[in-house]
């Protein structure tokens, strides 16, 4: 882990209130200074043990007295540097070809080495790169959507109401959009780096304004930055598609990652 940007990062205000989703910096950033935003983390919720509903996030989360402590043995599920060190440790699940397609990807074009048979030596190469997810509030149920989490939960809230309900899941959706694109903005200006890569549609339309037509990152037309879907699911990330003008998320990042190793080469 570089400690290079961690004061700067520390000293911002939102990470001083959430620690726990201090974006991961690898040890070898500066080689090329690649920064992977993904969409959230998640709470391991289900039907049957929700403690932490949406109406506990509108109380709590955004409150300067707000206490990541509260989560417990929770915590873990959104500490961003902690899934990172699992993951480099040999720590193996599906949902992380989020990093294994993108490691592929940068080995192949910018390493000129093409990965068979993923290895924890592979892992390591993801210490050049840095990663945070988008949305700086988690999915409220285990692998979900981010969106479809704030509808369901509120939901369960005003069962009877869809009204209601729908409000009510606005709501915390639009506080997180602006909330998200000040702290992606942020993040960019502390570290700099050489590229952004957005591997999340529904970051990048909210990141972009599509969601929300007065909420837009500053940097959504930077030459820097490219929106790529998930790496870790098959039908989006090897099928083109519209949004991605007809190209599949991993032809994008190809062409992204050949346009760097070209810039770093002059």
């Amino acid at each position: 882990m570089s400690n290079n940007y961690d004061k700067k990062l520390k000293e911002l205000k939102w990470f001083k209130r959430h620690p726990l989703l201090l974006p991961f910096v690898g040890s070898h950033y500066e080689d090329y200074k690649i920064l992977q935003i993904g969409e959230s983390h998640y709470l391991p919720q289900n039907k049957g043990n929700v403690k932490f509903d949406i109406k506990y996030f509108i109380d709590n989360w955004w409150n300067e007295s707000c206490d990541d402590d509260a989560f417990g043995d929770w915590k873990g599920w959104f500490y961003t540097r902690r899934v990172l060190k699992d993951y480099l440790a040999g720590y193996t699940s599906k949902a992380h070809n989020i990093f294994n397609n993108v490691i592929k990807n940068f080995s192949k074009n910018i390493l000129n080495e093409k990965i068979a048979d993923f290895t924890l030596e592979d892992k390591q190469l993801y210490n050049n790169f840095a990663f945070m997810n988008f949305y700086q509030m988690p999915s409220l149920y285990n692998g979900q959507k981010y969106w479809n989490s704030l509808v369901k939960s509120a939901k369960y809230i005003h069962k009877y109401d869809k009204k209601l309900a729908g409000n009510l899941a606005r709501e915390v959706f639009r506080k997180c959009v602006e909330t998200s694109i000040q702290v992606v903005d942020d993040v960019i200006d502390t570290i700099n780096p050489n590229i952004v890569i957005f591997t999340s549609i529904s970051a990048m339309k909210a990141y972009t304004g599509l969601e929300y037509e007065n909420c837009i990152g500053k940097y959504k037309d930077d030459e820097r930055i490219i929106y790529t879907s998930h790496p870790s699911a098959p039908f989006s990330w090897n099928r083109k598609l519209k949004v991605l003008k007809n190209k599949t998320g991993e032809q994008v990042l190809e062409e992204g990652l050949i346009r760097l190793k070209s810039h770093i080469k002059k």
